[in-house]
């Protein structure tokens, strides 16, 4: 039995879903990769095969992403997954640009290293007057103390328009920040830091298959001092999406009672479970206690669960806290699983003894930088702090 929508577990956290992603995205982002590796690695055998077989450019940008009509192999499929990328409005096939160095690999007109695309078809009216088609970045401009010189060689005097296109390649030219390094090399231009990955890809297809769903501003709460199961019961508590008997009674699932199955005192919601079932507040109450919080008043799910306890207090120790409240709520929902389906059930101390051995193990685990005493955990938890 579905409890969430699907589409809302693949959006990013940061939408409020479990940063899932889709398979598509997932699938095309795998197959994006080719494209890098095509490029970064020319020199490689199955790069060489791939260009006698479909030309010196391979199919790849700035000529290619159509694909051989009429052929059907690996390499045309990849292509064809760079088509598919493309038309979801990514500008996937012009996120390749060479980064220059000493020049010596990158051709000035038919590679793209100053736009987003080779400047033949930037600058085509340029392109025609040009001596030498194939010349190479080094041979034809060099950079003085960031000023660049550009050297000319054209069939006649550029003028008229042609002439306003030189200007502006000139200034493209002295915009220009070459890289300190001594051999050119590819970057992506769709992610800040210039490497290609197949997790900003996918994140990037993602955003144009699924967008941000309808919860974009209820980002996901995630604890880094609990496993990553905690923090899914809890995204599935403030949704209101576990399955206590009034929400099955709505599903059409029939049960003898939709009392709750603990103290048979009211009809069983997520709050009550959690919360105002007397076995949940004598847990709650040894929590506190222990805590030296002293008791429990108005505990509801937005305070227990959304926050992170007193501001006042470092971040350590407010997602200390948060984690001992989301291990309580967490238990306390297996205590009551154990009684519906096994018949058996934990009691005040036994339920307190069982958080403070799991809360123990978890942290101590994820706080590398301390070292956490058994003891002092149970009698003063504050002190494996200080």
């Amino acid at each position: 039995m579905s409890w969430v929508k699907w589409d809302d577990c693949l959006l990013p956290y940061d939408s409020g879903g479990l940063n899932i992603g889709s398979l598509r995205g997932k699938n095309l982002a795998l197959l994006g990769k080719w494209f890098w590796r095509a490029k970064t690695e020319p020199n490689s055998f199955w790069v060489t095969i791939i260009k006698s077989i479909y030309g010196a450019n391979g199919l790849l940008p700035p000529t290619g992403l159509n694909g051989p009509k009429g052929v059907s192999s690996v390499w045309s499929n990849i292509i064809c997954a760079g088509t598919s990328i493309e038309k979801m409005g990514i500008n996937f096939a012009d996120s390749f640009l060479k980064s220059i160095g000493d020049g010596a690999e990158t051709e000035f007109w038919g590679e793209p290293w100053l736009c987003d695309r080779p400047l033949k078809q930037k600058f085509t009216r340029l392109f025609h007057l040009e001596e030498e088609p194939n010349i190479h970045v080094r041979d034809r401009v060099t950079w003085i103390d960031r000023d660049a010189i550009f050297t000319e060689n054209w069939r006649r005097t550029p003028s008229g328009r042609t002439l306003d296109d030189l200007n502006s390649l000139k200034a493209l030219l002295n915009a220009y920040v070459k890289q300190d390094k001594t051999m050119d090399s590819w970057v992506w231009n769709l992610d800040g830091n210039g490497l290609f990955t197949t997790k900003k890809l996918a994140a990037i297809i993602d955003d144009k298959l699924i967008g941000t769903g309808s919860n974009s501003n209820e980002e996901f709460m995630k604890n880094h001092l609990l496993p990553f199961k905690v923090s899914i019961f809890i995204w599935r508590v403030l949704r209101r999406r576990i399955p206590v008997r009034t929400k099955l009674d709505k599903r059409g699932i029939d049960h003898d009672s939709v009392r709750c199955p603990l103290c048979d005192d009211d009809v069983e919601t997520i709050d009550h479970t959690l919360f105002f079932c007397r076995h949940a507040m004598e847990i709650w109450d040894r929590v506190y206690k222990w805590w030296g919080l002293g008791t429990v008043s108005n505990l509801s799910i937005n305070e227990a669960f959304r926050g992170k306890c007193n501001h006042s207090l470092s971040p350590l120790w407010s997602s200390v806290w948060q984690s001992i409240e989301w291990t309580c709520a967490y238990l306390i929902w297996n205590n009551r699983n154990q009684k519906v389906f096994s018949n058996s059930s934990w009691n005040g101390p036994t339920g307190l003894m069982e958080i403070q051995l799991k809360s123990f193990e978890w942290i101590s685990c994820r706080i590398r930088n301390r070292k956490m005493d058994w003891l002092g955990w149970i009698s003063d938890p504050w002190s494996c702090f200080v």
